[in-house]
């Protein structure tokens, strides 16, 4: 876990993060924080569709992420043309 964030900041090495993230993975696939990891570094390499099904799952697997539903999701649904839905993910945030 922490190399994937050591390797996002302040190197912004998105690559080497998502494969920590992915090996934090493959033995706890329930880490919540984990997939917050992965949510972030796909939607940093423009990987719309998998950065929201990994803040989804991680939503799932911790409902108190509530920066990944208001904030990132908001954003990915936006950068996907879902406004409707970005309006609701940034009002269930408050």
């Amino acid at each position: 876990m922490t190399v994937g964030l050591l390797a996002m900041n302040p190197d912004l090495d998105f690559r080497a993060a998502e494969k920590e993230f992915r090996h934090v993975l493959q033995s706890s696939p329930n880490n919540a924080a984990a997939k917050s990891g992965l949510c972030a570094v796909t939607l940093a390499q423009g990987r719309l569709t998998e950065a929201e099904e990994a803040c989804r799952e991680a939503l799932s697997l911790d409902p108190l992420l509530t920066e990944l539903y208001g904030s990132i999701i908001g954003r990915i649904v936006v950068g996907t043309g879902r406004y409707k839905e970005a309006e609701e993910a940034v009002s269930q945030r408050t």
